[in-house]
């Protein structure tokens, strides 16, 4: 009996990380997260695209870009039931862009952690080459990235975490 219950519980954590696989992209080794200047959304000030530190998300997106329109309510609300902190990075054209689409796509999102890519900076440091992408950052390092829209409402989205750090 011991012997099933050690079984099914090695079972369910293959079945766990495999799901995680599929849904995440595992680096090959740890990077440190490229910290390069961005427009933060909220005051319009250059500031370091710099994740808070355990866990975090970050998100590039674009309100012209229809998958990152339906994903981002989404990923917004799941982020924050799992308390995870969610650094999104606005590809649009200008701030003004941003800023509108962030307040019709997403208004419950943390704007102190919204940023606009003016120069494009961000996109070509974490070799962005569609959108939606979603790096998961831990302390400051590259964990996994997912590219194209996901469903955030999937155990799998959030297996990748230890469950003591999630909420």
């Amino acid at each position: 009996m011991r012997a099933s219950l050690i079984a099914a519980g090695v079972v369910a954590a293959a079945s766990a990380a495999a799901a995680a696989s599929f849904f995440w992209e595992l680096p090959k080794r740890a990077m440190p997260a490229p910290q390069p200047a961005v427009v933060r959304v909220a005051d319009g000030a250059k500031a370091p695209l710099s994740p808070p530190s355990g866990w975090a998300l970050v998100h590039f997106w674009a309100g012209w870009c229809g998958p990152c329109r339906r994903e981002l309510p989404e990923l917004v609300r799941a982020a924050k039931r799992n308390g995870v902190p969610l650094v999104l990075v606005s590809l649009d054209r200008s701030l003004d862009d941003a800023k509108a689409a962030l307040s019709s796509l997403a208004p419950d999102a943390d704007q102190a952690l919204a940023y606009w890519d003016a120069a494009h900076a961000a996109r070509r440091a974490y070799a962005i080459r569609a959108l939606p992408t979603t790096y998961l950052v831990r302390d400051g390092r590259i964990a996994a990235r997912a590219i194209g829209p996901r469903d955030w409402r999937a155990p799998a989205a959030w297996s990748i975490l230890p469950e003591s750090e999630r909420r």
